[in-house]
């Protein structure tokens, strides 16, 4: 979903996703697979400089690591911020 808080300058993306990761047959979970994934990004763009400024965040939660579902791994998030010239 994309809204532009200033028309073509400043736009606020963000998207989610939710995964059912379970396998059918066996019950269990399926490995290295999210329930959940959450991303976002805040956009300035200023053509009279050339430049955009780029802020993006996500949010990834924990994901078993064996077919037995007896280990998994932590929930994490990234931020990463791009300077496009």
């Amino acid at each position: 979903m994309k809204l532009a808080i200033i028309e073509n300058i400043l736009w606020f993306d963000v998207g989610y996703t939710y995964l059912d990761t379970e396998n059918k047959e066996t019950g269990k979970e399926l490995t290295y697979l999210p329930h959940h994934n959450l991303a976002g990004h805040l956009v300035f763009d200023y053509d009279r400089l050339g430049v955009t400024l780029d802020i993006g965040a996500q949010y990834v939660s924990k994901m078993y690591t064996n077919t037995d579902n007896t280990s998994q791994t932590k929930s994490y998030s990234v931020v990463d911020v791009k300077l496009i010239n």
